[in-house]
């Protein structure tokens, strides 16, 4: 990997920043990217001032970036079809300069039903990097659960903490649920070790275990005292593990996962 760069786009964001955070760290080359504005223009010039800047070096673009998560409606909003057609204005980019493009999705793309706006356009964006194999080197991370109680994410992780500091017990509605729920700093070695692997295509990311939310709850807020609540409404859920194969036969193993 000496000869090649990591560039991140959203390097500020939950994953971005473990993952630019991690590079510096293990010392592998790494850039942050100013976020995309739609100007074609010029990110094209951006990416022509690294490419001057390393002319040795192989550039992995790695797109964290998304409409933001922390807008509840985030996976109804209209945005998600725009940054849709700017994911493949950024594709198109990375094409003409011989870079490799690497993008984040969800483990909901494996349901072929019942997708909300934002899965379905995670899925149009990776079947639109399949038809282009011919043209640019890929790879497309499919995510799991990725949590983390530092952070308080996602938000029943964020409610639980709260309920725990204030004393309290805490409602939850799903608790039998089953997801492979993969800690953020095992997501940043993970996407990174399959960088500088040179892994292509579609690689899923997990532990390749699932645990109730409960358990997960319990490990991480030993203390908090759970209550079954009633579910609200039905929403989108996955709840198999993911293929690890391919990043374990690589040699990449999760650090922080809870059994």
């Amino acid at each position: 990997m000496h000869n090649s760069i990591i560039a991140v786009l959203g390097s500020e964001g939950f994953i971005g920043s473990h993952v630019v955070q991690l590079c510096r760290v293990s010392g592998i080359p790494v850039i942050d990217l100013p976020r995309w504005d739609g100007n074609q223009e010029y990110f094209d010039k951006q990416i022509q001032k690294l490419e001057l800047a390393n002319p040795e070096k192989q550039i992995y673009l790695l797109q964290t970036a998304w409409y933001s998560t922390s807008n509840p409606d985030y996976r109804s909003s209209p945005q998600n079809n725009e940054w849709v057609e700017n994911t493949k204005a950024i594709v198109e980019i990375c094409k003409e300069h011989k870079i490799v493009f690497a993008g984040l999705g969800t483990c909901l793309e494996k349901q072929l039903i019942d997708q909300d706006l934002y899965t379905s356009c995670k899925s149009e964006i990776r079947s639109y990097l399949q038809s282009q194999s011919t043209n640019i080197e890929w790879i497309w991370f499919q995510l799991h659960y990725v949590y983390s109680l530092k952070e308080k994410k996602p938000a029943v992780l964020k409610k639980a903490r709260e309920a725990a500091e204030a004393g309290v017990s805490f409602s939850l509605a799903t608790p039998n649920d089953k997801h492979d729920f993969i800690e953020v700093r095992d997501v940043a070695n993970a996407l990174v070790h399959s960088l500088c692997s040179g892994l292509r295509g579609v690689t899923e990311i997990g532990t390749g275990k699932t645990i109730a939310v409960s358990h997960l709850i319990e490990s991480l807020l030993p203390k908090l005292e759970i209550v079954e609540g009633i579910p609200v409404e039905k929403r989108i859920s996955y709840q198999g593990a993911a293929n690890t194969d391919q990043l374990v036969n690589s040699g990449w193993v999760p650090k922080f996962f809870i059994y």
